[in-house]
Parts: structure tokens; C-alpha cells; sequence
């Protein structure tokens, strides 16, 4: 099975703190080239600190407003996709 990747030239931003936005207000917007951004950045987490398990990203996604039944729906969805694809 060939991996598919996804590229991008560069980044455009809406807030200078995407965070902390509140609604769909916009303020000033910027284009950062990614590889600039890239060759700028000091910290970088390894692979494995990147992986959440799915009680972690439960937990994230139920913070953020998610139901149970909209996880459980997305969950179907993507199994659905994953058994077409095969």
C-alpha cells in the first residue's frame, strides 16, 4: 500500500492566537511560508509524544463541546471509509 501525502506552501493565519479566538470575528491575516516557519522553530515533540490515546482524545473532544453520540458517529464514518478503502 503507497502512503498518500499532503504538502503545503504556506500557512495562512486568521488571529494572532488561534486559541484563544472567540467566534468567527477576524483580525489581520498573515502568510507564513512553511518552510521558514520549519527552519525557525526550536522545540520539536518526537513522534511518539504526539500520540493520544482514545481516552485522551475523548476526554479533548468531549471538552470542546463534542457529544458522545457526535464521537460515535465520527468513529462509524471513518470505520465505514477505512473498510471501503480496502
Amino acid at each position: 500500500m503507497q502512503k498518500k501525502k499532503c504538502s503545503f506552501k504556506s500557512i495562512h493565519t486568521l488571529f494572532d492566537n488561534e486559541c484563544c479566538s472567540i467566534g468567527w470575528s477576524y483580525g489581520k491575516t498573515r502568510v507564513i511560508d512553511v518552510n521558514a516557519y520549519e527552519a525557525a522553530r526550536s522545540y520539536r515533540k518526537s513522534p511518539s509524544h504526539l500520540i493520544l490515546s482514545r481516552e485522551e482524545r475523548e476526554a479533548l473532544l468531549l471538552n470542546w463541546g463534542a457529544s458522545f453520540h457526535d464521537i460515535i458517529e465520527a468513529v462509524r464514518g471513518n470505520l465505514k471509509i477505512k473498510v471501503s478503502t480496502n
